[in-house]
């Protein structure tokens, strides 16, 4: 049996554990094949001519999701390499980046520390969101520091006293960026462009901009990339043509990349986990269409800007795009309005 058919077993027939374990020793292009790109019928996009097709790795796993996946791939062989005995990084009380962070060391046995945004008392039950206690129940040591000091992430004071303490304390930037997680972005950005036609636009939410900029170095420039940002400008920003979000995709690609590229900021919907009620009945109106269900901090967003720009008349008729599902569905949990759609972790 194929690399390829034996990841396709694991959310079915293996313990979670047991398929991080394989997903972490399978080589990223089988990961990134694992659920190819599919062509599927949406209304508001065919009414426009236009095709549509989506790549589910919301699928690859129930803890470990998306774009999560490929952004760990690189710094957990960046940790290993430096022989360290755990990993740090940050995050806010939802953060998909966390929750898929102590789920891979809870399965690799390495030992993980998120520092959470919010003086919380990590005993008071009660208080913890259901993203933080699985953190825990992962083994993750849970560090909370004020908003201030967060804004500082490792040159906080009590991060600092952290890594003072532990010399081999490997430290992953808010999200998973940096370099190393840009780094196997290359095979996704394949795993898409193969399996659509010529001239498709690749859609994907934005936090830090790390798997678009990734995405963009490694594509051919038959492809377009168009992000779409969680983010809400600041009013500084508003005002100029570059928010600090593209300048910092813009930084990491190189001068003579051909690949035509763009973030839209203007499908925030109030800002960085702000939803509106035009977005919920968006988010349930597609998941009874299409089966898929979305998130509301990024992939809802995506969705509903790439529905925005189809009825703008963004795209001709007899275009194509293709939207990257990220996953992070585990933090519909923290939204009480999209209960009524079943989610099981």
């Amino acid at each position: 049996m194929n690399c390829i058919s034996l990841l396709a077993e694991h959310n079915q027939k293996m313990p979670n554990s047991n398929a991080i374990k394989q997903l972490f020793s399978a080589d990223i292009s089988a990961v990134a094949a694992l659920h190819p790109v599919q062509e599927m019928p949406w209304r508001q996009l065919n009414d426009k001519g236009l095709r549509f097709f989506i790549k589910r790795d919301d699928l690859i796993d129930t803890q470990v999701s998306g774009n999560k996946v490929y952004k760990l791939w690189g710094h957990l062989q960046q940790a290993q390499q430096q022989g360290a005995t755990q990993i740090l990084s940050f995050g806010g009380a939802w953060s998909n980046h966390l929750h898929a962070l102590a789920a891979v060391g809870n399965a690799l046995n390495i030992k993980t520390i998120g520092v959470v945004r919010g003086l919380i008392d990590p005993l008071n039950q009660a208080k913890l969101s259901a993203t933080l206690k699985d953190c825990q129940a992962f083994n993750m040591t849970l560090v909370f520091v004020s908003r201030q000091d967060y804004l500082l992430k490792h040159l906080a004071p009590s991060v600092q006293r952290l890594l003072s303490d532990d010399a081999t304390t490997y430290v992953v930037p808010e999200g998973g960026g940096g370099a190393e997680g840009s780094l196997f972005c290359r095979a996704l950005v394949k795993s898409i462009e193969d399996e659509v036609p010529v001239a498709t636009t690749i859609c994907l939410p934005c936090g830090t901009g790390t798997t678009l900029s990734g995405m963009v170095r490694s594509a051919s420039s038959k492809i377009r990339l168009l992000g779409v940002s969680a983010l809400k400008p600041t009013a500084i920003e508003s005002k100029n043509t570059k928010p600090s979000l593209y300048r910092d995709v813009e930084s990491q690609i190189p001068d003579d990349c051909d690949v035509s590229w763009d973030i839209r900021f203007d499908h925030h919907c109030g800002g960085y986990a702000k939803i509106t009620d035009e977005l919920v009945d968006f988010m349930q109106t597609f998941t009874a269409e299409t089966g898929v269900l979305l998130d509301p901090v990024y992939t809802g967003k995506m969705m509903l800007a790439i529905a925005k720009l189809a009825q703008q008349n963004y795209w001709q008729a007899g275009d194509s795009v293709a939207a990257l599902h990220t996953g992070g569905l585990q933090g519909r949990r923290g939204f009480n309005v999209l209960q009524t759609q079943e989610l099981t972790l």
